[in-house]
């Protein structure tokens, strides 16, 4: 299966690898989106850029406080979803 490590960068970039029975994943589709757990703000798209290796980079920079992102990575008819909070 897949699996995936998120976490944010020191710009607060949200940072993505997946792997697939572990092995890095070429051609992934990723979106994402960003919420505030109480609905503090308005949900937002986030766009991927990747950097090789199966790993992407968020191309925005997510606000300080507490995030969750729920997460949709594609290849063909694979698909694998994630919801990961972010602070």
């Amino acid at each position: 299966g897949w699996t995936e490590e998120v976490d944010l960068d020191s710009d607060r970039h949200v940072r993505l690898a997946l792997r697939k029975d572990s092995a890095i994943v070429d051609g992934v589709q990723v979106s994402a989106t960003l919420s505030h757990p109480l609905g503090r703000a308005a949900p937002r798209d986030v766009r991927f850029a990747p950097l090789g290796d199966g790993t992407f980079r968020s191309l925005d920079a997510v606000p300080a406080g507490r995030w969750r992102l729920d997460l949709i990575a594609r290849r063909g008819s694979d698909e694998a979803r994630y919801r990961t909070d972010l602070q």
